[in-house]
């Protein structure tokens, strides 16, 4: 992240804010969450790292963020797609960096966590991804769409899911890049999307993590008016009894 320009990730296709940009957002009320600096993504990596490599990835990409006077750095540790979930490979940068750093750390499940899951070791948060994918319309053309292998998220699940959710339970959500219209593949490479149809159930993507902006919308709409608490990580982490770290609290190896 740049302090006053954008950058593109995502091949060069999103514009990814500068630190000034997130300020502005955390002046209106924002919180952030904390994933490793340099997203290193699978479990091989890790087990090479130094204790002082591990610190960089976890508590150390956590203070970046807070001395940018951006809150809720600790609030959730993002581990790169579920290695933080493999038994043994990250259970010295678990134990050392992420349990004492962070509140709670994410990992791909149901999306359902209750607040005993979360209050115990290894203090995960289950989280369910607003995916694209193929079309849930079997015949059609986009059903069989290459690239993501799941099948596009409508509101329509989420919201029977939501609808499900009981006392004690914790649903999180989380979003991508979110898209708009239509997008012919790109010259550069094979990313596609469309979500003009009326119909949730046409929507799709062929990058899982590219999601129709009006069916984020839709569910977003749907919890503004259904009663259930809408908040952030690190209010979901205190309720279980967690908090992030301090500036002392690890330091590095």
């Amino acid at each position: 992240t740049l302090d006053n320009a954008n950058w593109c990730p995502h091949n060069g296709q999103s514009e990814a804010a500068s630190w000034a940009q997130l300020q502005a957002l955390q002046a209106a009320g924002w919180t952030f969450v904390t994933h490793s600096s340099t997203y290193p993504n699978n479990a091989s990596l890790w087990s090479a790292m130094t204790p002082s490599q591990m610190w960089d990835e976890t508590c150390g990409a956590a203070q970046v963020i807070d001395a940018h006077g951006l809150h809720g750095a600790s609030d959730m540790y993002l581990w790169p797609n579920n290695t933080g979930n493999v038994p043994n490979i990250n259970s010295y940068a678990q134990s050392h960096f992420v349990e004492p750093c962070f509140g709670t750390a994410r990992f791909y499940g149901g999306g359902l966590s209750t607040l005993t899951q979360l209050a115990t070791p290894t203090y995960e948060q289950s989280v369910v991804g607003l995916h694209g994918g193929s079309c849930n319309v079997s015949g059609t053309p986009c059903s069989n769409v290459p690239g993501a292998p799941k099948r596009y998220l409508t509101p329509a699940n989420v919201i029977a899911q939501l609808q499900a959710l009981q006392p004690g339970q914790v649903f999180t959500l989380q979003s991508y890049v979110l898209v708009t219209g239509t997008n012919p593949t790109y010259a550069t490479n094979k990313d596609r999307w469309d979500c003009t149809s009326s119909d949730p159930n046409l929507h799709w993507a062929n990058d899982s993590e590219r999601y129709c902006y009006s069916d984020w919308q839709a569910v977003v709409s749907y919890l503004a008016s259904s009663g259930l608490g809408i908040t952030q990580p690190g209010v979901v982490a205190a309720a279980a009894g967690r908090s992030g770290y301090s500036d002392t609290a690890v330091t590095r190896p």
